[in-house]
């Protein structure tokens, strides 16, 4: 299994909604509201790069959801 941070962007005031969205996504292993240039940072657990894009696809799609950045895991 590899790991990858995706650090959210919400539209404003929409950080708690997007954040119970989410948690929803099955390949969410953590997710925390932040303060700062990112909103929402979750942690996704994934079997294959293919897969990964899957996931952080699902997660841009959520309502109010502007942008994200996902940091890949190597080891």
């Amino acid at each position: 299994m590899v790991l990858a941070y995706v650090l959210i962007n919400t539209e404003s005031g929409c950080k708690e909604s997007s954040f119970k969205r989410i948690v929803e996504v099955d390949s969410v292993k953590e997710a925390y509201i932040c303060s700062g240039v990112y909103d929402i940072m979750a942690v996704i657990q994934y079997d294959n790069i293919g897969r990964m894009r899957e996931e952080v696809l699902q997660i841009q799609k959520i309502n109010n959801v502007r942008s994200t950045l996902t940091l890949v895991t190597t080891s």
